[in-house]
């Protein structure tokens, strides 16, 4: 129990010590139905295991022991009704190749621009 200081009945001025008075809990932490267990090897899916817990406290404070017993899962084998990837396709990502025919400017040309409008849109040409 936690112990808050409270002045002596009776003391005053600077020199007088706090007595330690204890104070009740007014909270408690949240009750929860979950319990995590580490075991020393990774259990066999689709075995069974007895579980024993000794010394479980309730919410009344009485202590007990808790047997049960625990499945493990199958992981499941997967969608069987997912499509199949097409083994037609080509493999890995699809590139562009480079324009081999364009020749390269000089240093400090810059590529002509289309004719454009007031608006920056480019120009047909008249046919």
């Amino acid at each position: 129990v936690p112990e808050v200081p409270t002045p002596a009945p009776g003391a005053r001025g600077r020199g007088a010590q706090p007595k330690l008075q204890p104070q009740v809990l007014t909270s408690r932490p949240p009750l929860t139905d979950k319990l995590v267990v580490r075991v020393a090897r990774p259990w066999t899916p689709g075995g069974r295991y007895e579980v024993e817990i000794k010394g479980v406290r309730n919410t009344t404070g009485t202590t007990g022991d808790v047997r049960g017993g625990v499945t493990v899962p199958k992981p499941s084998p997967g969608d069987s009704t997912r499509a199949k990837a097409d083994s037609a396709r080509a493999k890995g990502p699809r590139r562009t190749p480079a324009d081999t025919t364009r020749r390269k400017l000089p240093p400090g040309k810059s590529p002509a621009k289309a004719p454009a409008d007031s608006t920056g849109r480019p120009v047909k040409p008249a046919p």
